[in-house]
């Protein structure tokens, strides 16, 4: 995820606040290392699958498709449906 959200970034048409959905799987491990008691791995769930890949796929829509920044941008930054 962290590739994807460089390779959008490097588009030019999003800041740099694409790069936070690509950290947080390195923020998380971090996290462990320095908690390494704070309730272990999360389940398997098939909602994490499901968000997993809808971003993965608005990242390649980013970078596949010739859209206006706007457009990039609001894409990007809308959340994935609530749990």
């Amino acid at each position: 995820m962290l590739g994807l959200a460089l390779l959008v970034y490097r588009t030019g048409q999003v800041g740099v606040w694409v790069l936070s959905n690509g950290l947080m799987r390195y923020l998380f491990v971090a996290a462990g290392w320095l908690q390494p008691n704070a309730g272990g791995a999360p389940q398997p769930l098939r909602r994490r699958k499901v968000i997993c890949a809808v971003q993965g796929a608005v990242y390649d829509c980013n970078l596949g498709a010739d859209l206006s920044p706007e457009i990039s941008a609001a894409v990007l930054a809308s959340p994935v449906l609530p749990s």
